[in-house]
């Protein structure tokens, strides 16, 4: 069990309750984007890594590193993990998951045609950009493609917007549906999206 509990000295932590049932305090320090940065500063993170140590100053056997990152295969602007970094952490990789995305607080209203749609195509959901079969199929000539944060985005956006993609209206920006749709999950996932949104339309109970 752990809690979040608040220093003296404003800095956050985390009290780790053990098995023995005594309490011990963790400071976790973030190291946010590191993949985002030049490939040059995750080299000078292996001190950190390595020996626990940032410059002159020795880190406490109770200070935990976390070092974040988007990979290669997420479509975001990414430099490769140093093999030599990793090799010195514990490494983590988190996957998009359909399900617990649709139980997300921010998904509790999202259109029930698009969330059709990725429940009969989850290929679309969070394709990896490194895979050559995903990439042919979901990431258009500019690169764009659809991400679980686009997804969120464009489920809530059609609700918010026109009561849900079937009532759509069109604007100055966007004169058809597709256009807004391949706006935020690229032209190559938006066109297998309106197959989709059509046939709801034409027969709503299929």
């Amino acid at each position: 069990m752990a809690n979040i509990v608040n220093r003296p000295n404003g800095i956050k932590a985390v009290q780790f309750l053990d098995t023995r049932g005594s309490r011990r305090t963790v400071t976790l320090g973030v190291m946010d984007d590191v993949t985002a940065a030049d490939p040059s500063v995750q080299s000078a993170l292996l001190e950190i890594a390595q020996f626990g140590r940032i410059g002159d100053h020795q880190l406490g056997k109770n200070v935990a590193i976390v070092f974040t990152g988007n990979g290669v295969s997420d479509g975001a602007y990414a430099a490769q993990w140093s093999s030599a970094l990793i090799n010195r952490c514990h490494y983590v990789e988190f996957r998009a998951s359909l399900d617990v995305w649709k139980e997300l607080e921010e998904n509790t209203n999202i259109d029930p045609v698009v969330y059709g749609f990725l429940v009969a195509n989850p290929m679309f959901f969070a394709p990896e950009v490194t895979k050559a079969d995903e990439k042919k199929k979901c990431f258009d000539a500019m690169g764009r493609g659809p991400s679980a944060r686009q997804w969120t985005t464009l489920s809530n956006s059609t609700v918010e917007k026109w009561g849900g993609m079937q009532n759509f209206q069109p604007s100055i920006l966007f004169r058809s549906l597709q256009d807004y749709c391949a706006s935020l999950v690229g032209s190559q996932t938006a066109t297998p999206l309106m197959t989709y949104c059509d046939m709801m339309t034409r027969y709503p109970t299929a």
